[in-house]
């Protein structure tokens, strides 16, 4: 895989802004033409070092120029993943899993809010 750090396994900043450039490139010149139809992106993201560096936000501050999308960034907190959000979102992906592989598969927005809120697991409100 292109960009593809084999010593760990790992992604490096090259492949995230090359995986952007396909997306937002137009069907026409070779890309997805995946954000034909957004303006604007809204980008949520851990703050790794292949998503958080110079090289990947001089892409993302150039979008607009390449594209003509504006970008919004929101980095998560280095230590995101020992909170108690976290925690919560991982037992969301596993009822989700363990309900995918019943037989019982989640396909729109509305589906997954109803198992949500059928199973409690963010506990009571209030």
């Amino acid at each position: 895989m292109l960009c593809l750090v084999i010593q760990t396994n790992k992604i490096d900043a090259g492949f995230v802004r090359d995986v952007w450039m396909y997306h937002l490139t137009p069907v026409e010149q070779g890309g997805t033409g995946y954000f034909h139809d957004f303006d604007q992106i809204f980008i949520a993201s851990d703050s790794g070092p292949c998503f958080l560096n110079w090289n990947i936000m001089w892409f993302y501050s150039s979008v607009f120029e390449l594209f003509g999308k504006f970008v919004e960034l929101a980095f998560y907190c280095k230590l995101h993943a020992y909170n108690i959000c976290d925690s919560k979102g991982a037992s969301a992906h596993r009822l989700l899993d363990t309900e995918m592989l019943a037989g019982n598969a989640c396909l729109t927005a509305e589906d997954i809010a109803k198992l949500l809120n059928l199973v409690h697991i963010f506990g009571p409100v209030g």
